[in-house]
């Protein structure tokens, strides 16, 4: 688990895989909030991952969307050929400053750069898509909504399960009391809540969501949220830091 120094104690906890949210999280820890990261999901190559399609001479345009560096990292690079034909033929997307560099880290020199947008602002970032091929290497965790919003504007999705997701360990006690002096909980996904839930234990996770905020990017976290019973849930959107501050800004008792 890395930690995010900060000058005073533990305002935020992230649950989340290794480089969510980078750019952001650098920020706040930057303003002076005290960020403490949580890896508890661990992205793992598969063993036999399906080959990268090719872009489609029949399409109006052709658009690699890479949402992740773990894309980048544990699925592109294993086929060159396919992804020097997307350089040469079609456009690369990255989400993030972060995904970005992975590419050109590969030899992808041309890279468009969206920000995260979230799962409904994204595909208008992308420009028109009607009678567009859209290649979308995911988790197999990933939810279905960004596709579906994809395939909303009009694009020809294809999705492919480029790496899979494992559940961290279990927190060791002496690491709970960043969670339980934390003021607000940031989770990415429903598979980081439930990575928590098993990480800290019945007791432990009794308090927190009893007694804690919880933060979450989208729908089917926030869903996951509630069932789980957390009493104050709340979905942000970019920018992600600015909202985490207008939160912690509240004292702590009446951040929910």
């Amino acid at each position: 688990m890395r930690r995010e120094a900060a000058p005073h104690r533990t305002a935020l906890l992230v649950v989340s895989g290794p480089e969510t949210l980078a750019p952001s999280l650098k920020a706040l820890a930057a303003s002076g909030t005290r960020v403490e990261r949580w890896t508890l999901l661990r992205p793992v190559p598969r063993r036999d991952p399906p080959k990268l399609p090719r872009p489609r001479p029949s399409a109006r345009r052709n658009i690699l969307l890479v949402t992740s560096p773990q894309t980048a990292d544990l699925y592109l690079r294993r086929f060159p050929e396919e992804l020097t034909a997307w350089v040469r033929t079609g456009e690369v997307w990255a989400v993030g400053p972060t995904t970005a560099a992975r590419l050109r880290g590969l030899g992808v020199r041309s890279v468009k750069v969206t920000p995260s947008l979230g799962t409904a602002a994204l595909p208008a970032s992308l420009g028109p898509l009607r009678s567009s091929l859209v290649v979308y290497p995911r988790s197999r965790r990933a939810g279905p909504a960004l596709a579906r919003a994809l395939r909303r504007k009009g694009a020809r999705v294809r999705e492919v399960v480029a790496y899979e997701v494992e559940v961290g360990r279990r927190v060791p006690r002496r690491e709970l009391s960043y969670l339980l002096k934390a003021h607000v909980v940031l989770a990415t996904s429903p598979s980081a809540l439930d990575a928590l839930r098993a990480a800290v234990g019945r007791p432990t996770f009794e308090r927190v969501r009893r007694d804690l905020p919880l933060l979450v990017l989208g729908p089917r976290s926030l869903s996951r949220g509630r069932e789980l019973g957390f009493r104050s849930v709340r979905t942000i959107t970019p920018p992600f830091e600015k909202a985490i501050n207008a939160l912690l800004a509240q004292p702590k008792a009446d951040a929910s």
